[in-house]
């Protein structure tokens, strides 16, 4: 409904209070917001880790490796030197790669080759047997106008 009113008179005709009660909007998920934060910076090796080992008090957390390495107290040269490779995984072929090109909505990201191959999505022969597989771009894409008469 575009107003709270019609809502109300719509499925709540008897109910006075219905148009009283409004809530806020709220904004749509974002791929950047929906990433859990768990890297972490390691304030000795200046790199950023996510073993989930950091300290009792620590609070600083990061959905990213590069986020975590701007935080104000690392040097942010020396970490990103030390940027580990990060696997996802490739479902049209049972394989997982190390691009640095997942999708903004891929969630499950691994430090390891290994580790990627072991996902319960992946056929785990098949990918431990390819090894680190470079995503192929697909054919390109032909977009056709269509006049609806």
């Amino acid at each position: 409904f575009s107003d709270i009113e019609v809502c109300c008179q719509t499925y709540f005709p008897t109910n006075q209070e219905c148009v009283k009660i409004t809530l806020p909007p709220t904004n749509a998920p974002t791929p950047s917001n929906l990433k859990p934060k768990i890297w972490y910076p390691d304030y000795v090796n200046n790199i950023c880790k996510k073993d989930g080992k950091y300290g009792p008090y620590e609070q600083n957390f990061f959905s990213s490796y590069d986020e975590c390495c701007k935080f104000d107290f690392m040097d942010e040269d020396k970490c990103m030197e030390n940027k580990p490779a990060i696997y996802y995984a490739n479902y049209d072929t049972n394989t997982c790669t190390s691009d640095g090109n997942p999708s903004p909505y891929e969630d499950k990201l691994f430090m390891t080759h290994q580790e990627c191959c072991q996902y319960d999505w992946i056929h785990t022969e098949t990918c431990t047997s390819a090894g680190d597989v470079p995503v192929q771009n697909s054919a390109p894409v032909t977009v056709v106008e269509v006049d609806y008469y």
